[in-house]
This record gives C-alpha cells, sequence and structure tokens, in this order.
C-alpha cells in the first residue's frame, strides 16, 4: 500500500485550496491525509503525528496568513516541525492571497 500525502492547512485560510488539492491528489489514485474532523483533543495531535510518521510528503497550503504568530498551539508549525525533523520532503501550495511573511516563525 501506498504512503500517504499530508495535508497541512490553517483552516481559517486555507480551508479551500486545501479540500481542491486532496480531491485532486486522490482523483490521481494518492492517498491523502487531511483532518477534517474535529477529534478528542487529547488524541489530536498523537493521530496527526502518526500521520506524519507515515507520509512520503507533506503538502504545505501556503494561504494568506498562513504564518502570522498563533498563541497557544500552533498546528501548521508542529506538523511543518515535524515533518521537518523526518526529513519528509514539503511541497508548498500558494494561493493567490498568499503574501510572503518578513520572518517566519520559530518552531
Amino acid at each position: 500500500m501506498s504512503r500517504l500525502i499530508f495535508i497541512s492547512y490553517r483552516r481559517g485560510t486555507g480551508y479551500e485550496l486545501a479540500h481542491l488539492v486532496n480531491a485532486e491528489l486522490r482523483s490521481r489514485g494518492l492517498r491523502t491525509f487531511i483532518d477534517v474532523s474535529e477529534s478528542d483533543p487529547g488524541q489530536f495531535w498523537p493521530q496527526i503525528k502518526a500521520a506524519i510518521h507515515s507520509c512520503r510528503a507533506l503538502v504545505l497550503i501556503c494561504a494568506k496568513g498562513t504564518f502570522d504568530s498563533r498563541a497557544g498551539d500552533d498546528w501548521v508549525l508542529r506538523e511543518v516541525s515535524e515533518a521537518a525533523a523526518l526529513n519528509c520532503p514539503i511541497v508548498p501550495v500558494f494561493s493567490q492571497d498568499f503574501m510572503r511573511p518578513g520572518v517566519l516563525p520559530r518552531s
């Protein structure tokens, strides 16, 4: 069985593009992981982490605000940091409204 392609996105700004990318990848016969439902807060990160560990690439949806600082847990930053620690390829997909930040947040 082929490994997953993990789709990371900020729900507030990247939801639509993430789901379009997901649909396109699946139409090409690829297996994807996208967090479409809320899960138990205690199980959310273990589920996400397991999916990242089993993926062959992480698709990062870069939309307006994707790299804005977030108070508390920043799920996109956590997902990207986890993938980077595993030397997993990270493939950016840019929306039309994406604006490159002056400084990227630190993990």
